[in-house]
């Protein structure tokens, strides 16, 4: 575990410093004052009572300028400045205190919210932490003091402060721990440490697996997904979700197989009616990432069942992986219902649906589902590519180059739909036109000589800068314009 930094992410008020470094040593028990300071000590809080408030001031500066360390001439003060209306005062002095007294995990709470109140959130991370310090298995404190270091943006001391939190929180503080390893690994996975992330949710699994909750699992399943550590997915399941594998009763040695070969024997799978969707969902997307499609006919057939408009999400992941893992008859069910639906009708969702009907070879299929896709979004020049790949492959090289043509005036030119029109140009033997597209694609990176005079002047000219400024004196001349269409 990572030691915090004790200076790292706390500013606090320069006479809080100086008063730490007094103190240094004498924390833990009550340094008691010299008798002739106690009888002053007295009679300053005396002289405080009856209003005599300037000579129990002075008595309090001159206990201080003998006893430094003492901690009750600044706690008389800042009693004195809290209660006559000057909190900011009294704050400093009751801060002072505070350094030189016993630990008092009640007293820097309190003056964490002073802090609070005045505005100065990284003095309340001070106090906050020296309360901590007071009382480490307070977990209310630590997760106080790690949202306000979240607050103002301290997210690595935010981190430090929930791993201390984990280190001492004790065995009947189950729910705290949980909380606390749970916003250690969302703090870890912002930063794309998704293992460290991964080890804080196995060790508060191990510990207490029976306080966790399905939206505890489902949080570690969607990181275990994220890391394609699929196995560790599936035994998180099988150990927390109740799901159960049967096999025929000839297999008796399917104890001694590897993981992959078990699921190849396993002949069924058992899913709890009350295991929530979200699970069941990255159980199924797990499983056909570990090629088990033979155990998963049930629950495709729930999700194919389910509302788009109520369950789009998860269909969308399933529909990705089973994409990905090459089952296509099976994809296009699923896409089919979302781009069928009001909410996921969307060019990234017809996007896939063609690459899906593409690779199933269900070629006019595909290309409806890619006209969709350049209609939603026009400037999508893959789609307009993919789209005119199969209108080729179709037999219709005339639609093909449709596919690929743009507002040559009207919009920002894409040069790979230039280039492959160009390809397709001079395959199909239009020279004039393939020359012509060719130029254009070309006039970014090239000047384009329109007479005989800008001729002589570019090759008068030896260096790069006097050949421009040549054509520009052409151009000049001839009260044309100077730069390309």
């Amino acid at each position: 575990m990572e030691e915090e930094d004790p200076g790292s992410d706390d500013e606090f008020s320069a006479k809080g410093q100086k008063a730490q470094q007094k103190s240094r040593g004498c924390v833990g028990r009550k340094k008691k004052l010299d008798p002739a300071l106690q009888g002053l000590m007295g009679e300053a809080h005396l002289r405080f009572a009856r209003g005599d408030v300037e000579n129990g001031k002075k008595m309090c500066l001159e206990i201080i300028r003998q006893d430094p360390s003492a901690p009750e001439p600044f706690q008389a003060l800042a009693n004195l400045y809290e209660e006559g209306d000057d909190i900011e005062k009294g704050l400093q002095f009751a801060l002072l205190a505070a350094q030189l007294a016993p630990p008092d995990p009640d007293e820097w709470s309190r003056l964490a919210d002073m802090s609070l109140e005045q505005g100065d959130v990284k003095q309340a991370c001070f106090c906050y932490k020296k309360a901590i310090e007071a009382d480490p298995a307070n977990s209310k404190l630590y997760f106080t003091r790690c949202h306000l270091l979240e607050q103002i943006g301290d997210k690595k001391s935010a981190l430090r402060c929930y791993r201390k939190l984990l280190q001492n929180m004790k065995e009947d503080q189950g729910a705290e721990f949980l909380e606390g390893s749970m916003a250690a690994a969302r703090l870890l996975h912002e930063q794309d440490k998704l293992y460290a992330a991964q080890e804080h949710f196995d060790e508060a699994f191990t510990r207490f697996p029976s306080l966790i909750s399905d939206f505890d699992i489902d949080l570690f399943l969607e990181l275990l997904l994220m890391q394609e550590n699929y196995q560790h997915a599936l035994e998180i399941c099988c150990q927390h979700c109740g799901v159960q594998f049967s096999c025929d009763a000839s297999d008796q040695n399917i104890g001694s197989l590897d993981p992959e070969q078990q699921l190849k024997a396993f002949t069924a799978l058992v899913v709890p009616d009350t295991l929530a969707a979200e699970v069941k969902c990255k159980l199924l997307i797990t499983l056909i990432y570990l090629s088990a499609m033979h155990l998963t006919d049930t629950l495709l057939d729930s999700f194919v069942e389910a509302s788009p408009e109520d369950f789009g999400d998860m269909l969308l992941d399933i529909s990705e992986a089973l994409l990905k893992n090459k089952q296509y008859e099976k994809g296009i069910l699923f896409f089919e219902k979302l781009v069928n639906s009001e909410s996921y009708s969307q060019a990234a969702v017809w996007l896939q649906f063609g690459e899906c009907l593409e690779l199933a070879g269900r070629l006019e299929d595909a290309e409806e589902a890619f006209k969709q896709v350049v209609s939603l979004a026009p400037n999508h020049y893959k789609a307009r590519l993919q789209l005119s790949v199969i209108m080729r492959t179709l037999g219709r090289p005339e639609d093909a180059l449709l596919a690929l043509a743009q507002d040559e005036t009207g919009e920002m030119l894409n040069p790979h739909l230039l280039f492959n029109r160009c390809q397709l140009l001079r395959e199909e033997n239009k020279e004039e036109e393939f020359i012509s597209k060719a130029k254009l694609l070309f006039s970014r990176h090239f000047v384009n000589i329109r007479n005989k005079e800008e001729l002589h002047a570019v090759s008068s000219a030896k260096r790069i800068s006097s050949k421009n400024k040549a054509l520009n004196e052409v151009r000049n001349f001839r009260r044309e314009p100077l730069d390309e269409t």
